[in-house]
């Protein structure tokens, strides 16, 4: 009896021991599970919420930027209207607003306003524009047509808060009715976007827009039961609502608002995400997010808003918080009787159970323990079980512990299927090995890249060039044989390779659609060749010979035309990653090859210039050698009349002698007579030279316009697609790559002004040049000028200032264009050679001891306009040559300022032709 109470005495110990901790570790695992099941649950609906938001905010925003795109769209079309006469630029332009109402329904109107001193260049007021607006009336447009503010100093608006600051813009919605009826108003906003001519800002571009397009999107948004959204402007008016009668009433003043979310208004208007609690009239407390989004390219975002019952939110995760509590209790009594059923079989194995478990808890698992158990029960197969679980951990934790230093290949076998943590530390190890695999080929990638724009900088010739990039190419993608064809008058000749090997019927150059690099030429896409015969070329080495089993044929095409192609031979195949690679760098290999193209045909026509120019000063010192012939023939002609006086004279004092000399006297005449027909002859040739002169002249005149039209055709298209890479709107470009299409830009900028240049000089020389003489404000001028040179001087850090005397009319008669491009070559000199200082340009009368014989102008009636700067100044040598064409004050190939040399040159003539001249005063 007394051994029968001693057990359960024990038995009941252990019972109570172990339901107690059990209790405790169950009961709060239990309420801590609850309660963060309850917080997740309720973060992922406030989570749901907020996104929903988001998705229909973008929803809104991209209807709007359709809306603003379009205005984008027809302000970029206006940009030629300076080339287009009025009446058809009028009829054109508003063809293209009334097919938009037509084809758009949402659109209540399209207007379009132009500054009268951006299309009339005789309007000189600050203010007036004209508008031509299209809008509906029920199913008719109306076209309305009129001009604005042009007597008004003082002026407001959407249209001057974008002119002061131009920008896209969408308004504040408001009711309006064009019919001016109250029973017709509907809500609506305006969007705008500037029409910008050269940076300056030229009109805008607008439509009104029906806002209550949005309520049906605004009101299909119900997260959640009882929950709604509502859609708020920039200043806090809501646009979409349930409650009509909240409609245009600002969010801060309504129901919606909240008691403390005084900021509300200046969240939205900084487009921030936010959210808050608030109670409504109901007396319900409701979660309220707010997500921004942003119209086109406005700084004035608007907001999507939804509110959500709270109790919504919170019922789901009450309703698992009961019924987890209620399985907990279930999970507690049921624990309790299997503890009471096996307590009396706990005693040793429950101690080196306990050890082990301990371990486990505190992370070690190293720790060898045997636990002793006795039969084939339960609770043996419970140690067994436990034994394997800590030899499996063992392991695991080993593999984890290989992961973590970066061994990926250790080998690793789970405990079967189901085993959680094995196969996780499997697909991790997956996951790590994919991973890296993918980082080696971006790095691959990346450096593969910057490798060919390395070869690409500089400038080189085209076999160069060729040369270089095959190179590196072929240790790039490990082919083994290469070769490159550029085109040149329709055929694509060879001009670099790779261990090539001319054989058989090789050729070094093929015609579009001759063989297989004319084939890609034709189809404009890459050809792969796989079977290769075995006599259509060879890799050679020093050990043998052998046969490329892969050939592959890349056209590269710059603007839909191949500019060259690329042939490459490998033994082996060329995976996805260098066909991707191949793809990227192809388009950057014609940029390359086509810039050399251009680069050369450039210097070819200057080269020829060059050499017509050598010609003309050959002719002109031919012309002026025959001049002094002439001069010396016609003082000999002289010095023998002299002495036929002479002769005479002495005839006169001696008859004797006239006899006998008559045969020598008669043979003078003779020889008299035959160099007056030498003279005459002469005479001819130096005309005929002369008219040769003058068509060689004209001919290189008209070549030079000829070339310089063009020229500028393709030239702006480089400049065009050298831009658009620059500006790198799809951000597929390194800042590198940017940087080359910047430089590009500028340098086909610089070369356009040169070409500018050849054409005006030759224009002046051919006669062409027309003068358009009218009435000229020399304070117009004044202004046109600072106005240019203003940031540039600015920015070098020198002074500019213009003086304007007082004893000058206000107008004189003259071309302003042609009077405006000189002095702007002679500011732009001085600012060009001025680092200190500055540059001053005065505008006075002529002094009266003034030498004006060149152009025949008297100085009491001439005006003096003179450029005086701070700068390095001219030297004497080079003050008579700096006004001839190509030449330059500093004319060495390592010289610290660029130019073409011609601005003086055709300042000279345009002066010339105005009627004035040019001095230069030391």
């Amino acid at each position: 009896m007394g051994g029968r109470k001693f057990r359960l005495k024990l038995r009941t110990r252990l019972l109570i021991y172990i339901l107690s901790a059990t209790a405790v570790i169950y009961v709060g695992a239990l309420l801590y599970i609850v309660f963060n099941t309850k917080k997740a649950l309720v973060d992922e609906s406030i989570s749901y919420v907020n996104a929903t938001a988001e998705k229909n905010a973008n929803r809104v925003k991209d209807d709007l930027d359709v809306d603003i795109t379009i205005c984008r769209t027809i302000a970029s079309a206006y940009l030629g209207y300076k080339d287009i006469p009025k009446a058809k630029r009028v009829k054109i332009y508003n063809d293209m607003l009334k097919n938009v109402l037509l084809n758009d329904n949402h659109f209540v109107s399209f207007w379009v306003s132009w500054e009268l001193n951006a299309i009339d260049p005789d309007y000189d007021r600050e203010h007036g524009r004209e508008r031509y607006t299209y809008y509906r009336d029920g199913d008719q447009l109306i076209y309305q047509e009129e001009v604005l503010e042009t007597n008004v100093e003082q002026v407001s608006g959407i249209y001057y808060d974008i002119k002061a600051k131009p920008a896209e813009t969408i308004t504040e919605p408001y009711f309006y009715s064009y019919t001016g009826e109250e029973d017709k108003q509907i809500l609506e906003a305006s969007v705008a976007v500037p029409i910008m001519d050269n940076g300056e800002f030229a009109g805008l571009v607008g439509a009104d827009i029906e806002l209550e397009r949005f309520h049906s999107i605004i009101s299909k948004i119900k997260p959640f039961e009882n929950a709604y959204a509502f859609l708020v402007s920039n200043q806090g008016s809501i646009v979409s609502h349930p409650k009509q009668d909240l409609i245009n009433m600002p969010v801060s003043d309504s129901e919606l608002g909240g008691k403390n979310n005084e900021n509300i208004v200046e969240n939205i208007r900084a487009g921030k995400s936010f959210a808050y609690e608030t109670k409504l009239n109901d007396n319900e407390t409701y979660y309220v997010s707010f997500a921004p989004f942003t119209v086109g390219n406005s700084n004035t975002p608007w907001s999507v808003a939804i509110l959500v019952p709270k109790s919504v939110i919170l019922s789901k995760a009450n309703q698992i918080l009961w019924i987890s509590v209620i399985v907990g209790l279930i999970g507690l009594l049921l624990i309790g009787l299997i503890i009471r059923f096996i307590a009396n079989k706990i005693t040793n194995p429950l101690r080196d159970t306990t050890k082990i478990l301990t371990s486990l808890s505190r992370g070690i698992i190293d720790q060898q323990t045997q636990i002793r158990t006795s039969g084939k029960d339960e609770l043996s197969e419970m140690a067994q079980a436990l034994e394997k679980v800590m030899v499996a951990m063992k392991n695991s934790a080993s593999f984890a512990r290989e992961i973590g230093k970066g061994n990926l290949h250790e080998s690793f076998e789970p405990l079967g299927e189901k085993d959680v943590l094995g196969n996780a530390l499997l697909r991790m190890r997956s996951n790590l090995v994919e991973l890296r695999k993918k980082n080696d080929e971006n790095h691959w990638m990346q450096n593969s890249i910057l490798q060919v724009s390395e070869t690409l900088q500089g400038e080189k010739s085209a076999p160069e060039l060729a040369s270089e990039t095959l190179s590196v190419l072929s240790k790039i993608l490990d082919f083994n044989i290469a070769s490159l064809f550029l085109e040149e008058e329709g055929i694509y000749k060879l001009i670099g390779s790779y261990a090539y090997n001319k054989r058989k019927s090789n050729s070094n150059q093929f015609k579009p659609g001759s063989g297989l690099i004319g084939q890609a030429v034709l189809e404009k896409k890459t050809l792969t060749f796989t079977d290769v015969p075995d006599d259509y070329i060879s890799i050679k080495s020093g050990l043998g010979e052998v046969t490329p089993s892969h050939i592959l044929i890349v056209p590269l095409i710059f603007q839909k035309e191949v500019i060259a192609v690329l042939e490459m031979g490998s033994v082996k195949a060329f995976n996805k990653l260098q066909m991707d690679l191949i793809e990227q760098v192809s388009e950057n290999l014609a940029i390359a090859f086509n810039s050399i193209k251009i680069r050369s045909e450039m210097k070819a026509l200057l080269i020829k210039t060059q050499e017509q120019a050598e010609e003309l000063r050959v002719q002109q010192e031919e012309l002026r050698e025959a001049n002094e012939e002439l001069e010396s023939q016609t003082k000999a002609l002289k010095a023998s009349e002299e002495e036929l006086q002479e002769q005479q004279e002495e005839l006169r004092v001696t008859n004797e002698e006239l006899e006998e000399k008559t045969k020598s006297l008669e043979q003078q005449k003779s020889e008299i007579s035959e160099k007056n027909l030498q003279l005459e002859n002469t005479r001819k040739d130096l005309e005929r030279k002369a008219e040769e002169l003058a068509v060689a002249s004209k001919y290189k005149s008209e070549f030079l316009a000829n070339m310089s039209h063009e020229l500028r055709t393709p030239l702006n298209s480089l400049l065009i697609l050298s831009q658009s890479l620059a500006d790198n709107k799809d951000g597929n470009l390194n800042e590198e790559q940017v940087e080359s299409a910047e430089i590009i830009q500028k340098s086909g900028t610089d070369l356009l002004n040169m070409i500018n240049d050849i054409l005006d000089l030759s224009k002046i020389e051919s006669g062409k040049m027309t003068i358009n003489y009218e009435a000229v404000d020399i304070q117009n001028v004044s202004d046109n000028i600072y106005q240019y040179f203003k940031h540039v001087t600015e920015q070098k850090g020198i002074d500019l200032s213009i003086e304007i005397s007082d004893k000058l009319p206000s107008h004189f008669t003259t071309d302003q264009q042609k009077l405006e491009q000189v002095i702007k070559n002679f500011v732009s000199n001085a600012v060009k050679f001025t680092n200190e200082g500055g540059v001053r340009i005065t505008f006075d009368k002529a002094p009266k001891d003034s030498n004006l014989s060149k152009s025949g102008l008297e100085p009491e009636n001439a005006i003096a306009i003179s450029v005086i700067d701070t700068g390095i100044g001219i030297p004497k040598d080079k003050q008579l040559e700096i006004f001839e064409a190509f030449q330059q004050v500093d004319g060495s190939t390592s010289r610290n300022y660029g130019g073409t040399g011609l601005g003086l040159s055709i300042s000279r003539e345009l002066t010339r032709i105005l009627g004035g001249e040019i001095q230069l005063v030391l």
